[in-house]
């Protein structure tokens, strides 16, 4: 079945988070106190890992301190459709470097790795085999497949670099031909030397070829080495920006106008900010998880249609009247093989929403 990526665009903290007043202005707090929800939608709530819902259940899976780098939770496919969660914790969070945890069907981490920063390693999967490769160090173990943690050695070949040149660019084209898992690990020695390590799996075994090279390209018919390789494909990742829009799974079923107000666009670039004029509000949606509906409310919420010149809805979070709003989206992750949903809002949070009538007692 095709993965499918849902994206709410909604806005920049994410309905998980409770309301942000700001602005030291009290009249939209006490707007939105003395304005009474909907009969026919009191059974929406805000989306929170603290709030009693009836139908599901909501769990911060993932969250990391590292501002730095654009996607630092992401989620693999492993061999035999295994979910896999890759979180990346900085220097200033216990235990940085990257954490690596399997799910079992409803979202529950059942087995761990850990690979510290401290140490110059970095980890690949490869089909059943997680690669631990640094400059001075390389193995592999079955970690994907068993959740062995035995260091498996690998076999080297022409460490020394004594092979002719007929010798190994035979072996080298066998190993592009027919090398299972195959990919290069070059280390740049100076501008015009590299010495490649090509790493490869024949008849159960992995292997590692030395081959330099003097101002060549030729090694780079095989693919680099990622720490985040997998046989399958990565197919979520948290991120600070709305993802690619597929097939929408959730829908705004109402809009309670609370206030009208004054508030701004900041564009950017140097460029001034600009002012209109606009409902805040209640926004009431649905999302259809695992062929149950999700009901999630949203206060704080400002909705724009029409004003880029196109009919697309845009939505908002209010950050006080007379002050520029934020964007908000809610990317929504939803797949066959999957017991749950997984939802984020930035790049340094990841939810997962389960209906409860599929929970393990």
């Amino acid at each position: 079945m095709p993965v499918t990526l849902v994206i709410l665009s909604l806005l920049v903290i994410c309905g998980i988070a409770a309301c942000n007043w700001s602005g030291g202005d009290d009249r939209l707090k006490k707007a939105f106190e003395t304005t009474a929800i909907p009969q026919q939608y009191a059974d929406y709530q805000v989306l929170d890992t603290n709030t009693g819902m009836k139908d599901y259940t909501t769990v911060l899976l993932a969250k990391s301190g590292d501002y730095m780098a654009p996607s630092p939770i992401r989620m693999h496919w492993l061999v035999n459709d295994q979910p896999m969660l890759a979180v990346y914790r900085d220097q200033e969070e216990p235990e940085p470097g990257y954490h690596y945890y399997k799910l079992d069907e409803q979202g529950h981490p059942k087995d761990s790795l850990y690979v510290s920063s401290a140490k110059s390693l970095q980890v690949g999967f490869m089909g059943p085999y997680a690669l631990h490769i640094s400059d001075r160090e390389y193995y592999y173990t079955t970690w994907p497949l068993d959740g062995s943690h035995t260091k498996i050695p690998m076999i080297t070949l022409n460490k020394d670099l004594d092979w002719t040149p007929e010798k190994l660019d035979k072996m080298y084209q066998e190993v592009v031909r027919n090398g299972q898992y195959a990919f290069n690990e070059p280390i740049y020695l100076n501008p015009d030397e590299r010495l490649h390590r090509i790493f490869f799996m024949k008849e159960g075994k992995y292997y590692v070829l030395f081959k330099s090279d003097k101002g060549s390209a030729n090694s780079r018919t095989l693919p680099e080495f990622n720490a985040l390789r997998t046989a399958d494909n990565e197919f979520y990742s948290t991120k600070d920006h709305p993802q690619p829009l597929d097939v929408p799974h959730f829908r705004l079923r109402h809009f309670q106008k609370v206030y009208e107000m004054k508030y701004r666009h900041s564009i950017g670039g140097g460029s001034p900010s600009f002012a209109t004029k606009g409902w805040v509000g209640r926004a009431f949606f649905d999302i259809n998880v695992k062929n149950k509906t999700i009901k999630i409310r949203k206060d704080n919420v400002i909705i724009e249609t029409g004003t880029s010149g196109d009919e697309q809805m845009r939505y908002y979070l209010s950050n006080g009247i007379d002050v520029s709003v934020s964007q908000f989206y809610l990317n929504v992750f939803t797949d066959s093989r999957l017991g749950y949903a997984l939802v984020s809002s930035n790049a340094r949070e990841l939810y997962l929403i389960r209906p409860k009538q599929t929970e393990t007692p």
